[in-house]
């Protein structure tokens, strides 16, 4: 019986697209008696047999429909729903009835209601998809129909893997190597490759347990899985992960004030401790939002503000900073305990004109000038007045004023 190009075409889209059901050997043969059969592996193709894989190049359904796939006809694939073998007998023996009789059984799967089904004389067919597989109607008026005996094909199985039958669902891979089945995954199995003993799978091949990737990472005498993170006892501050293929990274945190073992069990960094000020400085308080711990240190003896920053940097510190409130206050408070008319703060433009940074070398950003205070070239640096409300002005570098040193310790160690 010959097909047309058409209702070849359309028969075939009704699984998947035509060069992949042909590539994959899972559509039915189209039978036309004049075609030969190709070896397994093999498609029928220009009056040749050509190799599976270049079906993949099929786009039209004219070409799909003048290859002849070969499928073994003495087996079946799945639920045996495109085999075409003609193997005519149940398994108790008993010969099957015609398709396109009505005797002994009426029936409606007929070769007319079921026309892609390869309904031809009396062989074994699975028309409606029993999971169970073929079957057929028999000639005995006393068993309307029964299932047929035709073996699975055997699959070309991945190396160190071979078929069988009946196995387990619980496949044996890198990931699980000995996986524990639960209830009703040993039961239905379909039958399929399995790895040869001693391989496990890994992906679509089976492998040796031994050439397995590493699902985990070893230090220190301990085994950490894949992404775990731990901290290194041994090194304080270093915090280490598992990696891919078992590679172990570490890193170190960097505390300003040292490291300690967290709740977590991780290196945290501890917070700051009691702070004793050099002798001459204050007590330390602090400061802004970056909880800065600074001492301070008011000089009466008036100085240039070049002598006033060598003086506080020389004692590891540097002329105030005055940035934000609590900073200003602590001005504030010691000069009005002084009689000087004007201190120096950490303030000038002297390195670059006309852009003022602070002497920890901080972009200026806020003020509290005087509304008279003007920048000109010899106005570089800047000191607060008494007279004028305890606000900033600018003025000449060589004149001489007292001046407050501030020391950020934390900084001062972070420096050693």
């Amino acid at each position: 019986m010959r097909r047309t190009p058409g209702y070849c075409w359309d028969m075939l889209v009704r699984t998947v697209v035509c060069k992949e059901t042909i590539y994959e050997q899972l559509v039915e043969k189209i039978w036309d008696g004049n075609l030969p059969r190709c070896d397994k592996g093999y498609a029928w193709k220009d009056k040749k047999c050509i190799p599976m894989d270049q079906c993949r190049s099929i786009t039209t359904k004219e070409e799909c429909c003048s290859l002849s796939l070969h499928h073994p006809e003495s087996c079946r694939v799945g639920d045996g729903a495109s085999y075409r073998g003609t193997v005519s007998v149940t398994r108790t023996g008993k010969t099957c009835q015609r398709w396109d009789s009505q005797t002994p059984h009426s029936h409606t799967r007929t070769p007319e209601n079921f026309p892609s089904s390869g309904l031809e004389q009396n062989y074994c067919r699975n028309p409606d998809g029993d999971p169970e597989g073929l079957w057929c109607y028999t000639t005995d008026p006393g068993s309307r129909w029964e299932y047929c005996n035709v073996p699975p094909c055997v699959a070309n199985c991945p190396a160190n893997s071979h078929w069988l039958q009946h196995g387990s669902a619980c496949r044996p891979s890198c990931d699980d190597p000995s996986p524990k089945c639960t209830k009703g995954t040993r039961t239905n199995v379909p039958a399929g490759c399995h790895c040869e003993t001693g391989h496990v799978w890994e992906g679509d091949v089976c492998v040796p347990l031994s050439d397995c990737p590493a699902r985990s990472c070893q230090q220190g005498g301990k085994t950490y899985q894949l992404g775990e993170t731990w901290a290194r006892q041994d090194v304080p501050g270093t915090t280490c992960s598992c990696s891919q293929n078992g590679t172990v990274h570490c890193e170190r945190k960097k505390c300003p004030h040292g490291e300690l073992i967290g709740k977590d069990g991780m290196w945290t960094c501890k917070k700051p401790g009691k702070v004793v000020c050099p002798k001459g400085y204050s007590k330390p308080r602090a400061h802004g939002r970056d909880r800065r711990f600074l001492c301070y240190r008011f000089e009466k003896r008036p100085t240039t503000y070049r002598q006033a920053t060598d003086t506080c940097r020389a004692e590891g510190g540097r002329l105030v900073t005055t940035r934000d409130k609590k900073s200003r206050d602590q001005v504030l408070i010691r000069f009005r305990k002084t009689r000087q008319s004007t201190v120096w703060i950490g303030l000038s433009d002297q390195e670059t004109e006309e852009k003022l940074m602070w002497s920890d070398g901080v972009p200026y950003s806020v003020n509290s000038w005087y509304m008279r205070s003007s920048n000109t070239p010899d106005n570089d640096c800047a000191y607060v007045s008494r007279l004028h409300g305890y606000k900033w002005l600018l003025g000449e570098c060589s004149s001489k004023r007292a001046f407050l040193c501030e020391l950020d310790l934390f900084a001062t160690s972070r420096e050693d």
